[in-house]
Protein backbone atom coordinates (compact mmCIF):
# COMPACT_ATOMS: atom_id res chain seq x y z
CA UNK A 1 0.00 0.00 0.00
CA UNK A 2 2.70 2.22 0.76
CA UNK A 3 4.46 1.49 -2.11
CA UNK A 4 2.04 2.15 -4.49
CA UNK A 5 1.03 5.57 -2.52
CA UNK A 6 4.73 6.32 -3.23
CA UNK A 7 4.05 5.24 -6.81
CA UNK A 8 1.80 7.39 -7.71
CA UNK A 9 3.34 10.71 -5.74
CA UNK A 10 5.93 10.03 -8.34
CA UNK A 11 3.80 9.63 -11.18
CA UNK A 12 2.00 12.94 -10.25
CA UNK A 13 5.35 14.39 -10.01
CA UNK A 14 6.63 13.76 -13.57
CA UNK A 15 3.22 15.06 -14.84
CA UNK A 16 3.75 18.49 -13.06
CA UNK A 17 7.38 18.67 -14.20
CA UNK A 18 6.54 18.14 -17.74
CA UNK A 19 3.49 20.71 -17.54
CA UNK A 20 5.43 23.46 -15.40
CA UNK A 21 8.14 23.37 -18.26
CA UNK A 22 8.07 26.81 -19.57
CA UNK A 23 9.14 28.51 -23.27
CA UNK A 24 13.07 29.08 -23.60
CA UNK A 25 14.13 32.36 -24.21
CA UNK A 26 17.66 32.82 -26.12
CA UNK A 27 19.22 35.42 -28.14
CA UNK A 28 17.45 37.97 -26.67
CA UNK A 29 18.32 41.85 -28.68
CA UNK A 30 17.21 45.03 -27.95
CA UNK A 31 17.83 48.72 -30.20
CA UNK A 32 17.10 50.11 -33.19
CA UNK A 33 15.43 48.55 -35.97
CA UNK A 34 15.78 48.46 -39.88
CA UNK A 35 14.29 46.55 -42.80
CA UNK A 36 10.35 46.59 -43.95
CA UNK A 37 8.10 43.51 -42.86
CA UNK A 38 5.80 43.10 -45.51
CA UNK A 39 3.47 40.58 -43.15
CA UNK A 40 3.26 43.69 -40.80
CA UNK A 41 -0.71 44.76 -40.14
CA UNK A 42 -1.08 47.25 -42.99
CA UNK A 43 -0.77 50.95 -41.97
CA UNK A 44 0.73 53.88 -43.77
CA UNK A 45 4.27 53.89 -43.11
CA UNK A 46 6.70 50.56 -43.50
CA UNK A 47 7.32 48.24 -39.99
CA UNK A 48 10.90 47.84 -38.94
CA UNK A 49 11.85 43.66 -39.47
CA UNK A 50 14.39 43.36 -37.07
CA UNK A 51 16.95 44.43 -34.31
CA UNK A 52 19.72 45.83 -36.64
CA UNK A 53 21.99 47.72 -33.94
CA UNK A 54 21.59 46.89 -30.51
CA UNK A 55 22.27 49.17 -27.79
CA UNK A 56 20.91 50.29 -24.81
CA UNK A 57 20.30 54.15 -25.61
CA UNK A 58 18.09 55.41 -28.19
CA UNK A 59 17.89 58.94 -29.43
CA UNK A 60 14.38 59.78 -30.45
CA UNK A 61 14.60 62.23 -33.40
CA UNK A 62 11.85 62.07 -35.08
CA UNK A 63 13.10 60.96 -38.74
CA UNK A 64 10.50 58.32 -39.07
CA UNK A 65 7.11 58.70 -39.37
CA UNK A 66 4.27 56.62 -37.41
CA UNK A 67 0.37 55.96 -36.99
CA UNK A 68 -0.90 56.60 -33.69
CA UNK A 69 -4.68 56.71 -32.59
CA UNK A 70 -5.45 57.49 -35.99
CA UNK A 71 -2.38 60.11 -36.60
CA UNK A 72 0.27 59.82 -38.26
CA UNK A 73 3.62 61.80 -36.09
CA UNK A 74 7.08 62.43 -36.12
CA UNK A 75 8.65 59.03 -34.15
CA UNK A 76 11.26 56.69 -34.17
CA UNK A 77 11.46 52.84 -34.20
CA UNK A 78 13.06 50.51 -31.92
CA UNK A 79 12.10 47.49 -30.17
CA UNK A 80 13.48 44.11 -28.92
CA UNK A 81 13.76 40.48 -30.55
CA UNK A 82 14.63 36.66 -29.19
CA UNK A 83 14.46 32.92 -30.27
CA UNK A 84 12.20 30.45 -28.61
CA UNK A 85 11.48 27.09 -28.20
CA UNK A 86 8.60 25.13 -26.29
CA UNK A 87 6.10 28.01 -26.34
CA UNK A 88 3.22 25.76 -24.96
CA UNK A 89 -0.85 26.14 -26.37
CA UNK A 90 -1.66 27.93 -23.35
CA UNK A 91 1.22 29.75 -22.54
CA UNK A 92 1.20 33.31 -22.92
CA UNK A 93 4.26 36.10 -23.00
CA UNK A 94 3.66 39.23 -21.00
CA UNK A 95 6.11 42.47 -20.78
CA UNK A 96 5.95 44.84 -18.15
CA UNK A 97 7.91 48.22 -19.27
CA UNK A 98 8.47 50.67 -16.30
CA UNK A 99 9.73 54.15 -16.86
CA UNK A 100 10.46 57.23 -15.41
CA UNK A 101 7.95 59.92 -16.60
CA UNK A 102 4.46 59.49 -17.17
CA UNK A 103 3.55 58.57 -21.31
CA UNK A 104 1.21 57.46 -23.08
CA UNK A 105 0.93 53.86 -24.39
CA UNK A 106 -1.13 52.95 -27.63
CA UNK A 107 -1.28 51.59 -31.21
CA UNK A 108 -2.17 52.91 -34.60
CA UNK A 109 -6.15 52.55 -33.77
CA UNK A 110 -5.92 53.95 -29.98
CA UNK A 111 -4.45 55.09 -27.09
CA UNK A 112 -4.62 52.24 -24.96
CA UNK A 113 -3.21 53.62 -21.68
CA UNK A 114 -2.65 57.45 -20.58
CA UNK A 115 -0.41 58.94 -17.92
CA UNK A 116 1.52 56.08 -16.83
CA UNK A 117 4.99 55.08 -15.79
CA UNK A 118 4.28 51.23 -16.61
CA UNK A 119 2.11 49.50 -18.63
CA UNK A 120 1.87 45.81 -19.17
CA UNK A 121 1.11 43.74 -22.55
CA UNK A 122 0.89 40.81 -24.33
CA UNK A 123 3.35 39.59 -26.98
CA UNK A 124 1.43 37.77 -29.96
CA UNK A 125 4.20 35.22 -30.50
CA UNK A 126 3.21 31.68 -32.19
CA UNK A 127 3.38 28.68 -30.19
CA UNK A 128 6.07 26.20 -30.35
CA UNK A 129 9.81 27.43 -31.75
CA UNK A 130 10.51 30.11 -33.47
CA UNK A 131 11.74 33.60 -33.81
CA UNK A 132 9.68 36.87 -32.25
CA UNK A 133 10.42 40.59 -33.31
CA UNK A 134 8.20 43.36 -31.25
CA UNK A 135 8.52 46.48 -33.23
CA UNK A 136 8.11 49.91 -31.25
CA UNK A 137 8.28 53.54 -31.59
CA UNK A 138 8.43 56.81 -29.32
CA UNK A 139 6.67 60.25 -30.63
CA UNK A 140 9.25 63.30 -31.22
CA UNK A 141 8.65 65.46 -28.45
CA UNK A 142 10.72 68.23 -26.90
CA UNK A 143 10.95 67.84 -23.06
CA UNK A 144 12.05 70.58 -20.22
CA UNK A 145 15.43 70.90 -19.25
CA UNK A 146 16.72 68.20 -17.44
CA UNK A 147 13.77 65.40 -18.69
CA UNK A 148 15.18 64.52 -22.03
CA UNK A 149 16.50 61.42 -20.76
CA UNK A 150 14.53 58.59 -19.23
CA UNK A 151 15.47 54.76 -17.99
CA UNK A 152 13.37 52.29 -18.30
CA UNK A 153 13.27 48.57 -17.88
CA UNK A 154 11.08 45.97 -20.25
CA UNK A 155 11.04 42.50 -18.46
CA UNK A 156 9.12 39.55 -19.97
CA UNK A 157 7.09 36.70 -18.30
CA UNK A 158 5.16 33.68 -18.70
CA UNK A 159 3.02 33.10 -15.82
CA UNK A 160 5.02 34.05 -12.48
CA UNK A 161 8.60 33.12 -14.35
CA UNK A 162 10.71 35.81 -15.59
CA UNK A 163 11.91 35.08 -19.15
CA UNK A 164 13.86 37.98 -19.57
CA UNK A 165 14.53 41.70 -19.81
CA UNK A 166 16.52 44.57 -20.63
CA UNK A 167 17.07 48.36 -20.12
CA UNK A 168 17.21 51.06 -22.37
CA UNK A 169 17.18 55.23 -22.13
CA UNK A 170 15.55 57.09 -24.42
CA UNK A 171 17.01 60.28 -25.41
CA UNK A 172 14.75 63.15 -26.01
CA UNK A 173 15.85 66.43 -27.44
CA UNK A 174 15.00 68.87 -24.30
CA UNK A 175 13.75 73.05 -24.61
CA UNK A 176 16.33 75.62 -25.14
CA UNK A 177 16.49 78.04 -22.41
Amino acid sequence: MVIRSILSVLATLLILEQHVQAVEIDNVRSGLVCGTNEEAEPIRQPVPARVCYQTEEVYITGQATCELNGKSIPCTWYGFEFDYSGLAEDEIITCRSQGEFLSSFGDPQQIIASDVIDFEYTLGVPKGDGHFFNPQYTAFMYRPVGFGREETRTTCYSGETELFSFDQTLILPEWAD
